[in-house]
């Protein structure tokens, strides 16, 4: 850096006498701007041969004024001549030129900045959010700890190589893993407080009230439907049909065909089966996997309600009654792993069978969890919060059932009810766990409550939002009171129980969501994956949301061209699943959008299978014949190849085969459309054509009207569900409009190459 030849140069006056000296010399005394002219910017006394020839700025004097042997610069003064010529008597001083100092010992230099590497350059906007330091994220995210940063790259490399779907293999290097950020002993420290906090409630609490049905008084808590359900799955396009009614099971291959019961008998070297598939003759509007410790039973809860509850065509002419809403029915479907010699569980051969059906009269169940903590206590199942239609919470104490139980059994009173303040006629809109005596309540008036179970009491209650609330995540178990929600209409907040009285933080881009539970917390990567919104009506997409960062920019995670239905996020993994209303079920390491960097690879996603639903007053005579009636056909399509996991802009430049990824400078916003020569229009209406059909889903454009399509409504995913236990995480439950429940085991056995 050089600064002005005026900062760098000295410039000399002579004194003022103001008439008060006598000697006549004093007037032959140059005046201020003379002594200026004769000292120039660089006014030394040098010898012109000693002039570096590399310094523009140096200027050679005369050979008259001066004879200097030595080829040093001379500083003078002028004061010690009153004439100006002085200054050839004055004394010698080096002085050396700047332009040969080495770095840090000049004066004019500056500072380094600070700020590390990445930081450096300031003439644009630099942080810890802009788009191509994503592999940064794992200092700011999860630092400044050099520990905590390195146990999240450990989790990267380990998860990158399993792009869609985890690892299920006991290898100590690619094996699954539970949450880094807790102890290595908290699971067994809360299942020890856990058991004695349960022993203490029994002791003092009168219980819950609940007795054994019979067939008869159980009838009116079960679905009445006509027929059993016509499938249609198998490798396309030579699928077989089959037929599934109430409560039937069957085991599935790994192309999606039942095994038969000889088959699973009498062929022991078969392939092993991959999940199981089973008809509830109902909607399923809540699940959740049971926490058990060691052992391959587990168990699975459903919510299940009619099909006549949403079914608004059917209430009018029927002369549907409230009364009927009234009942409510939770099923416990229970599962059996089987040990390979490799060490992994892998789905059992026998049939699922339904263990239990639990009543009461609160009201259709809308969703329910169960406590995250495993139970400790002999013969115990667990604590299963259940929201009705009363709006309040209710919790359940089961036991596990034996041979002589009753399969069906009513709740009289159940062992708390949360939700209702005197005064207050807010309801309970949504729930979620925060450990073993707490449970986190949203209610219609936009307020957040904090509940202890026992004693009962409202610990704390928040006013956060304005409207009703349909999402609520906690951050269990790492961060247990760290709460999410989001409204009906509304801004994303999340706000930290344990300090309320600070400042909430919250998302920026308002979004109007009637779906509900569509917010999830994931321990591993220590943030929310819920649903963002987007400019396009036909896309919609899935971000998450760092719990340190929440309010800056959400990092996607997935995209579809169909509205969301559900989504699961893993327990003891990261991966994500995601569901739209088009009946396709999507699967994905969000590990690749949110840390991968700017030229990596693109991620993939694998679209596990397409459900589709005709009803049975869409089906003709053939299909339907009086003598076999049946309430519908499903069709379900899976063996699809993974596709790029790119955004719809990224599509969309594919699609206009642009090397740049930005958008066109346009001043309308005219939707793309893309051109198809006649040869390539006639590739693509002919199936036998190489490469026909492709275009969908590596050109597909998001914004495409034709892409509008009224499905079936029941051919939507209602629900689904990771296994949050260890030796099972990668079995997930997946329920579909249409009454079928698939129970899927999506981990992969194979090592990364």
């Amino acid at each position: 850096m050089r600064t002005l030849k005026s900062n760098r140069s000295k410039r000399y006056s002579e004194a003022i006498d103001y008439g008060l000296d006598d000697d006549e010399d004093t007037n032959g005394t140059p005046t201020r701007r003379a002594a200026r002219e004769a000292s120039d910017d660089d006014n030394f006394v040098v010898d012109a041969g000693a002039a570096p020839a590399e310094d523009d700025d140096f200027i050679a004097p005369d050979e008259s004024d001066v004879d200097i042997k030595d080829g040093s610069f001379l500083a003078v003064d002028s004061d010690d001549d009153a004439n100006g010529t002085g200054n050839l008597n004055r004394k010698k001083r080096s002085y050396h030129n700047r332009r040969k100092l080495p770095p840090g010992h000049d004066a004019n230099a500056m500072d380094p900045y600070p700020q590390e590497s990445r930081f450096t350059q300031t003439r644009m906007h630099h942080g810890i959010f802009s788009s191509w330091i994503r592999t940064a994220f794992w200092d700011d995210f999860y630092g400044p700890d050099p520990h905590a940063a390195a146990r999240a790259a450990d989790m990267f490399r380990k998860w990158a190589p399993y792009e869609v779907l985890p690892c299920k293999l006991l290898d100590e290097e690619w094996a699954l893993q539970p949450t880094p950020w807790v102890r290595d002993d908290f699971e067994a420290l809360e299942a020890a407080i856990a058991r004695g906090w349960y022993e203490r409630v029994r002791k003092e609490h009168h219980g819950q009230v609940q007795r054994p049905l019979d067939d008869l008084e159980a009838t009116p808590y079960l679905s009445s439907i006509g027929g059993a359900l016509k499938i249609l799955s198998g490798p396309y396009p030579n699928q077989q049909q089959y037929s599934l009614g109430l409560n039937e099971t069957t085991a599935l291959s790994s192309d999606g065909l039942p095994y038969s019961s000889d088959t699973m008998e009498t062929d022991k070297t078969a392939d092993k089966p991959t999940g199981w598939m089973f008809d509830v003759g109902g909607l399923v509007l809540g699940m959740s996997w049971l926490p058990r410790a060691k052992t391959t039973t587990q168990i699975l809860a459903l919510a299940v309600s009619p099909f006549t509850d949403q079914d608004y065509d059917w209430q009018q002419e029927q002369d549907y009654v409230n009364d009927e809403m009234e009942r409510g029915r939770i099923q416990l479907w229970e599962f059996k792993g089987e040990q390979a010699e490799n060490g992994v569980k892998y789905p059992s051969r026998e049939q699922p069978r339904l263990l239990q059906t639990i009543c009461f009269d609160w009201g259709r169940a809308k969703t329910m969890h169960w406590c995250p903590v495993p139970s400790a206590v002999e013969g115990h199942l667990g604590l299963l919060a259940v929201l009705c239609n009363d709006r309040q919470v209710h919790i359940l104490d089961l036991q596990e059932p034996d041979n002589e139980s009753s399969p069906y059994i009513k709740i009289e009173t159940s062992m708390a009810t949360i939700g209702s303040l005197p005064g207050l006629p807010a309801s309970v809109t949504i729930f979620a766990w925060s450990g073993t005596n707490r449970i986190v309540t949203a209610h219609t008036d936009g307020s957040i409550a904090l509940w202890s179970l026992h004693p009962l009491k409202c610990l704390s209650r928040h006013a956060v939002h304005s409207t009703h609330v349909y999402h609520l995540a906690t951050g269990y178990p790492s961060n247990p009171y760290l709460v999410a929600s989001t409204p009906v209409s509304g801004l994303t907040i999340v706000i930290d129980l344990l300090d309320p009285s600070v400042e909430t933080t919250s998302q920026t881009n308002p979004a109007i969501v009637p779906q509900p539970d569509l917010l999830q917390w994931s321990d591993h990567l220590q943030g929310f994956v819920s649903i963002s919104p987007s400019s396009r009506p036909l896309n919609s997409t899935v971000g998450f949301f760092h719990s340190r960062a929440f309010s800056a920019t959400m990092r996607k995670v997935i995209d579809g061209d169909a509205l969301l239905s559900c989504l699961a996020v893993g327990v003891q993994h990261p991966f994500v699943l995601i569901a739209f209303l088009d009946g396709t079920v999507w699967a994905c390491n969000p590990m690749h959008r949110v840390f991968a960097p700017r030229h990596y690879p693109p991620a993939w996603k694998l679209k596990l299978f397409e459900h589709e639903h005709i009803p049975r007053m869409r089906l003709g005579a053939n299909l339907n014949p009086p003598d076999d009636p049946c309430r519908g056909v499903s069709r379900i399509v899976q063996g699809w190849k993974p596709v790029m996991n790119k955004g719809p802009q990224a599509l969309i430049n594919l699609a206009r085969n642009t090397p740049s990824a930005r958008p066109p400078k346009k001043k309308s916003r005219a939707i793309p459309r893309l051109k198809k020569t006649k040869k390539k229009a006639e590739e693509e209406a002919d199936p036998g054509v190489a490469g026909a059909g492709e275009n969908d889903e590596d050109g597909g454009l998001y914004a495409d009207p034709e892409k509008i399509i009224l499905r079936e409504p029941l051919s939507r995913a209602t629900a689904m569900a990771w296994n949050p236990n260890m030796e099972f995480a990668c079995w997930a439950a997946i329920s579909l409009a249409s009454g079928l429940v698939k129970v899927m085991d999506l981990g992969v056995d194979y090592l990364p190459e």
